[in-house]
């Protein structure tokens, strides 16, 4: 699995309706997480942030992840929903 113009990812994890998330980087090396979905790619990256890594997806598809905002002294947790993210 690798989303469009990445350069590298991993499969994280599946929920029982056969979504997908994981991790990786883009093409300029910037960490994301992704879902994957119905052969489509959802990129995870709250606003502001530099890092981002989708860890766990529940049956209702939502995903729970950690990351660093721009400054990068501190680590925070998100939340996203099938609609938006919530931090």
């Amino acid at each position: 699995m690798l989303p469009p113009g990445w350069s590298q990812a991993a499969a994280r994890g599946i929920n029982d309706a056969g979504v997908v998330i994981g991790n990786g980087a883009d093409a300029t090396g910037i960490g994301k997480g992704f879902i994957y979905n119905r052969g489509r790619y959802t990129e995870l990256l709250p606003p502001g942030w530099v890092y981002g890594d989708a860890l766990r997806i529940n049956d209702a598809g939502i995903v729970m992840g950690s990351g660093f905002e721009e400054d990068g002294t501190w680590g925070k947790g998100f939340i996203a929903t099938p609609c938006k993210i919530i931090k």
